[in-house]
């Protein structure tokens, strides 16, 4: 005879059942999960139609640092869900409002950049990917969560301080802010639990502050203008970056400077500040032994490598001693051996060029030197058809040019140009007087404003020095690696190099705290080429980004070095983990966030 099981029997056995097949609360365990969310690595820039200079800033920023990015122009495009989304991906790991200071339309009494609509969707979006906004800069509006002045207040010559919260978004920087030519609607220094000062006035009032939403959205608001030449931008941008990304974004930056010292071994002529011409009526002006070793010391004092582009053919018994004493506080560089004009030179004769002149330091053994590496005089010689062959006979890699005339690389056979930027210490001026009269010759008597940017006034030698010590240093805040020269000329006399190069030290010194990294011609050439490649993949389509499950992954269509900043791998660089990492054709790099 059988038993029948009763109702509470039989659900009393399906409940203890699916305690194995189900999860908590009675899903069921083998159920498919959600997809985890994609976020495309790239910055979208919104501005009104891409002409202000704050997107022109911030243009150039993702440019230097080599970050993927996309512009939307709200004249011909408004910000809606089809704009931030491709299918289930999320396109944007960060949004910027780089017109926030113009209103749509150009309206005083219309503030806003964003209407509601637009607001709403990129709160959505912050809301579901948990993507960062970036507000520079800000005027008053009743949508902000801050108090701002009711007129702008001119900030030229203020200067605002990290906080501790402010020296965690921006650890390459010593803890002032230099503010410069620049005007904002500061905010009031009444802050609420919500706000987050990163930079400040001394008065309190915050300069950047970061909001924290109810639904713990989070907006970056900038309150002086952003213009690309401007020093407190050129300060807070990398952090600016670094905060709208997580700290974890492709792009890199490193910050650079090398001082080459071009003509070593040989005399170089004068200027005339009488007749304002180079002549050599006056003689020439060449470095001593003295001058050596007042080289070599200060180089170590300063903690700045100087790299000597010599000539042997110029050489002297008494040099060679000074020079080789003291080889050990110098890098060195071919500049070949007698510096004659290779623009229409044979093949034979730019080969003994560089044959020569390389003999002479693997003869003594100088530190550092490359047999790879070329300076040729006044960089001629790089429109000779014979230059390819000769390079290539001689296995020379890198060839330096003027950045100046042309500041992007290109292949010389199976070499690569390198940039180097020129100076205004001038080649013929050894003493101050014959420097302050030939800039001033060149910049305010004989200048063309169609050509440069000419002086209304004449300089003195303290404006001069703080002049180029401001060209280099802001050359050093744009992560560029181009290397700067001078000559040996300006090692002599009244030693003209070293004053401009002890204040941008001191600038750079007093504001920043990176190390300060001195690339060699190679080490500039290559830092170039990688970026110049992965430049043209990005612009391509040929190589995307995400984030996905805290880990980075990039796919490439070419084989590829990948700039990346905030991933686990690489050297830690003022305070986060950078490295160029290779992906194969057709492959995907993964790596930790």
């Amino acid at each position: 005879m059988r038993r029948v099981l009763g109702g509470s029997v039989v659900l009393g056995l399906l409940a203890f059942i699916g305690l194995f097949v189900a999860g908590p609360l009675g899903t069921p365990a083998c159920a498919a999960q959600p997809a985890p969310l994609r976020v495309g690595m790239r910055i979208l820039l919104v501005s009104i139609d891409g002409t202000d200079s704050g997107i022109a800033a911030w243009r150039d920023l993702l440019l230097d640092e080599g970050v993927p990015h996309d512009e939307l122009h709200l004249d011909r495009e408004e910000i809606e869900e089809r704009s931030l989304w491709d299918g289930d991906m999320a396109r944007f790991q960060a949004i910027v409002l780089a017109d926030s200071h113009l209103s749509r339309d150009g309206r005083p009494d219309l503030p806003s950049l964003l209407d509601p609509a637009e607001r709403q969707a990129i709160s959505e979006y912050q809301t579901r990917t948990g993507a960062r906004l970036v507000a520079a800069t800000i005027v008053p509006d009743p949508a902000l969560p801050l108090t701002l002045a009711s007129t702008p207040s001119d900030l030229d010559g203020f200067t605002g301080e990290l906080t501790a919260a402010g020296r965690e978004v921006f650890p390459y920087l010593r803890g002032s802010v230099p503010i410069e030519d620049a005007f904002g609607f500061v905010p009031t220094a009444d802050v609420t639990p919500d706000l987050t000062p990163l930079v400040e006035l001394p008065s309190g009032q915050p300069l950047v502050v970061v909001a924290t939403g109810a639904t713990g959205n989070e907006t970056l608001y900038v309150a002086p203008q952003v213009s690309q030449p401007v020093l407190h931008w050129r300060l807070l941008r990398h952090g600016l970056l670094g905060w709208a990304t997580g700290g974890v974004h492709l792009g890199l930056r490193q910050l650079h400077y090398a001082m080459q010292v071009d003509d070593v071994f040989l005399p170089n002529f004068r200027w005339d500040p009488v007749r304002n011409q180079t002549t050599q009526r006056l003689g020439t002006s060449q470095m001593s032994p003295e001058d050596v070793d007042f080289a070599a010391q200060w180089s170590t004092e300063n903690d700045l490598r100087l790299d000597i582009a010599y000539n042997a053919a110029g050489r002297t018994e008494e040099m060679c001693e000074a020079v080789l004493a003291e080889k050990a506080a110098f890098g060195w560089v071919s500049h070949t051996y007698t510096h004659r004009d290779l623009d229409e030179v044979s093949e034979e004769d730019l080969v003994e060029e560089i044959t020569l002149n390389r003999r002479w330091a693997q003869n003594h053994d100088l530190p550092g030197f490359r047999d790879d590496e070329l300076v040729t005089g006044a960089h001629t010689g790089l429109e000779n058809p014979n230059m390819p062959a000769a390079l290539r006979q001689t296995g020379i890699r890198w060839i330096a040019s003027d950045a100046s005339k042309e500041p992007a690389q290109r292949p010389l056979g199976d070499a690569l140009t390198v940039p180097r930027y020129p100076t205004d210490i001038y080649y013929d001026a050894s003493t101050r007087e014959e420097q302050v009269d030939e800039y001033n010759f060149t910049y305010l008597q004989s200048c063309d404003p169609a050509v440069t940017r000419c002086r209304d006034e004449p300089a003195d030698w303290d404006a001069f020095v703080e002049i180029q010590s401001e060209l280099m240093f802001r050359h050093i805040l744009d992560g560029d690696p181009r290397i700067h020269y001078a000559h040996q000329s300006n090692m002599t006399d009244d030693r003209t190099i070293y004053e401009p190069l002890e204040h941008m030290l001191e600038r750079y010194r007093d504001l920043i705290v990176a190390p300060l990294l001195q690339p060699t011609l190679a080490d500039s050439g290559e830092e170039l080429r990688r970026f110049a490649v992965w430049s043209a993949a990005v612009a391509d389509g040929a190589v995307e980004g995400w984030l996905e499950d805290g880990r980075v992954h990039v796919r490439s269509s070419v084989e590829l070095e990948v700039p990346v900043t905030g991933a686990d791998v690489g050297a830690v660089y003022a305070g986060e983990r950078v490295a160029w990492v290779r992906v194969a054709a057709g492959g995907e790099l993964v790596l930790d966030g």
